[in-house]
């Protein structure tokens, strides 16, 4: 038989989802983030860098959606190169 090895994404992922403390740490660096990003792309379009509408729950969805879609990118393209086929 041979030994599974964990590779770096089942490293990171494991570390993330490790507890809850590591994954409310984890959200809000990614939120940051996220902020950060969310402030660049608004500038690009002639848009202020505050936020005049909305709510913050908003904030904080949209931040989940974004780190999922990001995260099943880079999976994708990761298990694409990885292939062992």
């Amino acid at each position: 038989m041979e030994k599974y090895k964990p590779h770096i994404g089942d490293k990171i992922v494991g570390f993330i989802f490790k507890d809850k403390i590591h994954i409310a740490i984890s959200y809000i660096v990614w939120s940051f983030i996220y902020k950060i990003i969310d402030l660049n792309t608004m500038q690009w379009f002639g848009k202020g860098i505050f936020v005049t509408k909305g709510e913050p729950w908003e904030f904080l969805f949209m931040s989940v959606i974004a780190f999922f879609i990001i995260v099943g990118g880079i999976m994708g393209i990761f298990s694409f190169l990885t292939s062992k086929s």
